[in-house]
C-alpha cells in the first residue's frame, strides 16, 4: 500500500481497511495494515469517530464504520444509479451502431470520459470512465476545443504542447484551427487514426436547452471492420441520442449551478 502522507490519504486509508474486512478491527491491526504508527492511527481514529465515520464496536477495543460513511455509502449507490439513464443510451447507440460509444467532458487538454459502453467485438480499443485522452487527439476532444471561446482556444493552441502519436496526429496549431473551422462548421468531429493507428471516430455535442455545449458523445470502431464513412452515416442516431442524454444531464443539473458554473467546467 502506498504511504499514506496527508491528513486526508491517512483518513481514506483507515476506512478502506475498516471497510475491506467486514467486521471490527483493533487499533494495532490498523497499524500493521496501513503501515502507519500506533499514535498516528489513534489520533486519525479520534478524529473518524468525532465525525462519525467510525464508530466503536460492541468490543469497545475495536472500531466499525460509523453511520455517517453507511448514509454516504448509500447516496453513493443511489448517485450511481441516476447515471443509469445515461448508460442505457449509450448501450442503445452501441447496439444500434455496433460500436463503442462514450461520453465526455474536456479537462483542459484533456478529455475525461464519464461513460463508456463496449460493443462486444473482440477487436476494440477500451476506454474505462474516467479515463483520460489527449483532447487534440480524439473526436470529443477535438470537438470540445473547437467549440470553445475563441479567445480560450487560441490561448491553448498558443500555450499547448501536442504530442504526436501516429502520423495522422495534428500537432501544428494553425492546422489545428482549420480542423477546429471545420468542425464548428459541420457540427461533429472526426478521429482518423489520430491517437492509436487504426482508431477511427466521431463525436456530436451534447448541449443543454441554452444550446450550450456540456459534453460530447462518440462512437469508436477500429478498421478494417469500420470506416469514417460508415462512423459519419450514423450521425442521425448520434444527435437523437445526445438529444435524450441532453434532456437527462439537464434534470440532473447539481444543485445551484448556473451559467457561470457551466462556462468554467467547459473551460476546464
Amino acid at each position: 500500500m502506498p504511504k499514506a502522507t496527508s491528513a486526508i490519504e491517512k483518513s481514506l486509508a483507515i476506512l478502506e481497511r475498516i471497510a475491506a474486512e467486514r467486521r471490527a478491527v483493533t487499533l494495532t491491526f490498523l497499524a500493521e495494515a496501513t503501515g502507519m504508527p500506533k499514535q498516528t492511527v489513534h489520533r486519525v481514529l479520534q478524529q473518524l469517530e468525532e465525525a462519525g465515520t467510525v464508530q466503536r464496536s460492541v468490543r469497545r477495543d475495536s472500531f466499525v464504520l460509523g453511520h455517517r460513511m453507511r448514509d454516504l455509502a448509500l447516496s453513493t449507490l443511489r448517485a450511481a444509479a441516476a447515471t443509469l439513464p445515461i448508460r442505457a443510451e449509450l448501450e442503445r447507440l452501441a447496439g444500434e451502431v455496433g460500436e463503442s460509444a462514450n461520453l465526455g467532458i474536456l479537462n483542459g487538454y484533456s478529455v475525461r470520459y464519464l461513460e463508456r459502453v463496449e460493443y462486444a467485438w473482440r477487436l476494440r480499443f477500451t476506454i474505462n470512465p474516467n479515463d483520460e485522452l489527449p483532447a487534440h487527439a480524439v473526436a470529443i476532444g477535438k470537438l470540445l476545443l473547437a467549440y470553445l471561446p475563441p479567445r480560450l482556444r487560441q490561448e491553448l493552441l498558443r500555450k499547448g504542447r501536442f504530442e504526436r502519436f501516429t502520423d495522422w496526429t495534428v500537432t501544428d496549431p494553425a492546422a489545428l484551427e482549420r480542423e477546429f473551422e471545420r468542425i464548428v462548421a459541420d457540427g461533429y468531429s472526426l478521429n482518423n487514426q489520430e491517437y492509436h493507428i487504426g482508431l477511427l471516430g466521431a463525436a456530436v455535442p451534447v448541449r443543454n436547452r441554452d444550446g450550450e455545449i456540456i459534453a460530447g458523445l462518440a462512437i469508436q470502431g477500429v478498421m478494417p471492420r469500420t470506416s469514417l464513412q460508415s462512423l459519419v452515416s450514423h450521425l442521425p442516431s448520434m444527435h437523437e441520442a445526445a438529444g435524450r442524454i441532453a434532456e437527462f444531464l439537464e434534470d440532473q443539473a447539481p444543485v445551484g449551478a448556473d451559467s457561470n458554473d457551466r462556462s468554467a467546467a467547459a473551460a476546464g
